[in-house]
Order: C-alpha cells, then structure tokens, then sequence
C-alpha cells in the first residue's frame, strides 16, 4: 500500500501506481480494484464476486457479489490471489449498462 505522499510524488514523476514490469518471465494478467468483479469457476459452476479486501502480500477477500450483508461467511471465498488464479480460474469481468457480462477473454462476453 501507497502511503498519501508516495501517490501524489508518483503523481507529479509520472509514474503508474501498478508495476507492469516483471521481468521476462512474467506476463501481467489484470490488476484487481475493492469492488471489481470477478468470475470464479468452482467445480464446473461459475459463480460471480466482487472484491472485498486486497490483503498483504497477496490474499484476496471475495463476497458473492449478490450478498447485502457481511454476517454470512458462506458467502465469501479468502484465499490467495495464485490459488484463485490456478484452482478457481478466477477472471476479472465488468457489467455493461443493460447487465451484461462483459468478459475480456471471449471477444464480447457471454450472451
């Protein structure tokens, strides 16, 4: 996390707040916001979450993204952003303004 001054210097550098650059052996996916949905593939079903918290170093708190409430547990998924990404296949999606999905993967999303 940024502390207020580190934002506003890399404001004024000019410099992105997501490092893009891993090296060359990594390739970049998506980068994660609190509220942004993702699609979450768990045993053959999809399921659609919005992101809830962004842990340190690299856990991730998704809530269905249907759920008014945070008491109920069954509703959310914690895990690490590399076990979501491999075991649940987890993608970013956004809605469009008429509630469709919109998923970058397929070239127009799901009908």
């Amino acid at each position: 996390m940024l502390e207020g001054w580190q934002g506003k210097s890399r404001a004024w550098l000019r410099q992105t707040m997501v490092k893009t650059d891993h090296g060359p052996d990594w390739v970049l996916e998506t980068v994660l916001h609190m509220n942004d949905l993702v699609a979450v593939d768990d045993n053959g079903q999809e399921y659609v979450y919005r992101v809830q918290k962004l842990e340190k170093p690299s856990g991730l708190t998704l809530r269905v993204h249907s759920a008014a409430g945070l008491e109920n547990a069954q509703e959310s998924i914690r895990k690490s952003i590399s076990t979501l990404m491999a075991d649940y296949k987890m993608r970013k999606i956004s809605v469009n303004a008429i509630g469709r999905i919109q998923d970058d993967q397929t070239n127009g999303g799901h009908q």
